[in-house]
């Protein structure tokens, strides 16, 4: 009896332990994902605000070109 409630009880615990590690894991997921996709926007946001400058500066040289 003693026997089975101590393995019971180690069950629980791993359970508990194994549940506690998956919520933990599931948090880091997500924390990764939204990071991903935030520097995604931060590469697309210099990407279009380059393009822009040159784009800028190729109607002012073919400005003062003319």
């Amino acid at each position: 009896d003693e026997e089975l409630r101590q393995k019971e009880a180690f069950k629980k615990m791993m359970l508990e332990k194994f549940i506690e590690a998956e919520r933990i894991e599931q948090m880091n997921a997500t924390k990764r994902r939204r990071k991903l996709l935030e520097h995604r926007r931060e590469v697309k946001l210099t990407f279009l605000f380059k393009f822009n400058r040159l784009e800028t500066l190729a109607v002012k040289t073919q400005v003062i070109l003319r």
